[in-house]
């Protein structure tokens, strides 16, 4: 049975909130979209929240459009964006979002972007027991063709770990696997742990603790995130024939001081006026008790699998 109920949440306003069994999820209606809390068998939202406003931007062109006081809000929680990153990935969203229930689906339609050009949606399935689906579509309500990639984002909270699988793929003479750093990336950084089969990234909230940003083409296409005593896997498509952004990654992920994320990206297209182009997740929500060293292999395993 699902439940759904609009209220006030926070700092971020008309909020609808839809639990299902053990699973809660609160969407922003008044700006974003946003998936802006998650829990699992009442425990805490597992999602990071910004209330104060830490992660905004913006630019000289934001402010040509919008007006002198005008940023655009991370606001936490989960995204859709595109990609490659530039100043139009941060085109406002800060709108009212159209939402509309059609059973066991929810969709929640962003405003349409001035400078972009674009309109970003999200469709939230509960009608599977086990997961929920979430579909992200970039609809080009603008005159020109624009070439992105889909970018799904999930923010989560502090004491947060990511965990995701190396790929081991015979390709004889050829390698068979890359990582895509960033400028700001310590290949040293005291938050990475880089095994042979497994490779962790903790959350550390200390003010110390700079960006870092690792990326990589996932023949597994699923990582997992565990925020004490919830665990969230996430699996989303691997394309074989698409061209990927980031030096061709489908899976990145990254950390500050505020929060840490999982991204997924789809395949770069050339999206022409009224096209659309969309990129599916699926997240399998679970209770995980286990104390996890992220270090070691096998607890690593072992918190994966679980």
């Amino acid at each position: 049975m699902i439940t759904v109920k609009q209220q006030q949440y926070k700092v971020f306003g008309n909020c609808l909130s839809i639990k299902k069994d053990l699973t809660e999820i609160k969407v922003t209606l008044d700006t974003g979209p946003r998936i802006i809390y998650c829990s699992f068998n009442h425990h805490d939202n597992i999602l990071w929240e910004d209330l104060h406003h830490n992660f905004t931007y913006t630019d000289a062109n934001i402010q040509k459009v919008y007006g002198k006081d005008a940023k655009w809000y991370a606001l936490g929680g989960h995204r859709l964006w595109s990609s490659p990153e530039t100043s139009l990935t941060y085109d406002l969203d800060n709108l009212p979002v159209v939402y509309k229930r059609r059973g066991n689906v929810f969709t929640f339609l962003g405003n349409k972007q001035k400078r972009a050009g674009l309109q970003f949606e999200l469709q939230i399935d509960f009608s599977n027991s086990t997961k929920i689906k979430i579909q992200h579509r970039i609809i080009n309500v603008g005159k020109k063709t624009v070439t992105l990639a889909p970018w799904a984002i999930t923010s989560f909270c502090k004491n947060s770990l990511a965990i995701f699988r190396q790929d081991h793929i015979d390709n004889g003479f050829l390698p068979n696997r890359h990582f895509s750093l960033w400028g700001y990336t310590k290949t040293q950084d005291h938050r990475l742990f880089m095994g042979n089969d497994y490779v962790s990234l903790q959350m550390d909230p200390s003010p110390s603790s700079q960006s870092f940003k690792i990326g990589f083409m996932s023949q597994h296409a699923e990582a997992v995130c565990v925020v004490n005593q919830t665990k969230l896997k996430i699996k989303f498509p691997k394309q074989t024939q698409a061209k990927y952004p980031d030096y061709g990654c489908n899976f990145e992920t990254y950390t500050n001081n505020l929060f840490l994320e999982l991204e997924a990206l789809g395949g770069i297209v050339a999206l022409a006026p009224k096209k659309q182009t969309t990129l599916w997740e699926e997240w399998y929500l679970s209770e995980h008790k286990t104390k996890i060293v992220p270090r070691d292999e096998k607890s690593l395993a072992k918190a994966f699998h679980a």
